[in-house]
């Protein structure tokens, strides 16, 4: 599948779940997530496959090892950072593990919650908005993502995440980070 294919899915099942989201609260939808209650996505009892793969993403990322973010990677597996302007390389299983280790012992207490989930059966997807939280050595993190897992065909494992980050985020908050860890290569704090 082509990535601008991926991309236009992820933009229509992004808005559809955005739009849901913004329909059960009383706020605007520009207001950052910390000026907002949130909806929060109740995990379902019975969960299908599919959704449940993505609660075992997400269970990884709260977790923060290196195990607990790559067991559910599938064969052929590839993360992309979007938009495509930030010019984010595709990383397959070896890259997505190199860069988690790199930025594993910068942040503590990660914390994703979901917001909303729509399953694309369709195209054996599942698309999570989400926001996380963390402990870094240069203060809080808090990011807003759309997250697309495309699953295997047995829906147990991810073969592509499309990962779409706030931009804001990513301009304001990683310069710091980056410098950081340049002044202390050690990564203690």
């Amino acid at each position: 599948m082509k990535i601008s294919h991926i991309v236009t899915l992820l933009c229509s099942a992004a808005t559809a779940a955005s739009a849901a989201a913004i329909q059960k609260r009383q706020t605007t939808p520009a207001a950052p997530v910390e000026q907002y209650n949130a909806p929060t996505y109740v995990r379902p009892k019975h969960p299908s496959k599919r959704v449940q793969t993505a609660f075992d993403v997400l269970d990884g990322f709260k977790e923060w090892t290196v195990e607990g973010v790559t067991r559910w990677n599938g064969p052929g597996f590839q993360h992309q950072v979007l938009p495509l302007s930030r010019g984010a390389a595709v990383k397959d299983a070896a890259a997505w593990k190199t860069y988690f280790k790199s930025i594993e012992p910068l942040f503590r207490g990660f914390t994703p919650v979901i917001n909303d989930l729509y399953e694309d059966e369709k195209n054996n997807a599942v698309v999570i908005w989400a926001r996380s939280t963390a402990n870094t050595p240069v203060g809080l993190y808090a990011n807003e993502y759309m997250l697309t897992l495309y699953m295997t065909k047995d829906q147990k494992k991810v073969k592509t995440f499309l990962e779409f980050v706030d931009v804001g985020v990513s301009r304001d908050f990683f310069p710091k980070l980056n410098a950081w860890v340049a002044a202390n290569p050690s990564l203690r704090w």
